[in-house]
């Protein structure tokens, strides 16, 4: 996992595919002496994922709306390329890997650009029709409150998420 966030909201999608392939070329580097079969790419917010496993659209980001971005990033990355939400990677992490190893109902809260929810139950990952289910930040607590980045007011997320309350201590200072 390289812990950086890529997301720019103006930025061409191909030359955010190029800065994400150049990072999994470096990590690839680290980790030279395994066999890596697959990389996967995971993105935060609401988003939209076709039946072929493609993602077309991502929160906030006009100029990537009706891009194919698993294509893009298949094109630049060997081998199988998976892409999905943050909080279903995050799940079936934890489900593989982790706390969740032989669970099949398991609730997962995760809290990096934003907060939602990764939800295991019967152990299958529940995603939702547009992959949205656990878009727990999203819940409006303060219906005058200050603007969340999906464009409502209110939101748990606008409050409560590491970017809120670092936009709240900056108004302190």
């Amino acid at each position: 996992e390289c812990g950086e966030t890529f997301f720019a909201k103006q930025e061409p999608l191909d030359q955010v595919a190029s800065r994400v392939y150049a990072e999994i070329k470096r990590i690839t580097k680290l980790h030279a002496r395994k066999h890596i079969i697959g990389t996967g790419v995971s993105f935060a917010g609401k988003v939209m994922k076709g039946e072929d496993g493609s993602l077309h659209r991502l929160p906030g980001a006009q100029p990537w709306r009706g891009e194919e971005i698993a294509r893009i990033f298949r094109r630049q990355i060997p081998g199988l390329v998976e892409i999905n939400h943050d909080k279903a990677a995050a799940m079936l992490a934890e489900l593989r890997y982790g706390q969740a190893l032989n669970c099949l109902n398991a609730i997962l809260l995760l809290m990096d650009e934003g907060i939602s929810l990764g939800l295991l139950f019967n152990g299958q990952i529940l995603a939702g029709q547009n992959q949205n289910s656990g878009e727990f930040g999203h819940i409006c607590l303060i219906p005058d409150g200050p603007f969340c980045h999906c464009g409502a007011r209110g939101c748990l997320e606008s409050v409560a998420s590491p970017w809120a309350i670092e936009n709240q201590i900056e108004k302190l200072k």
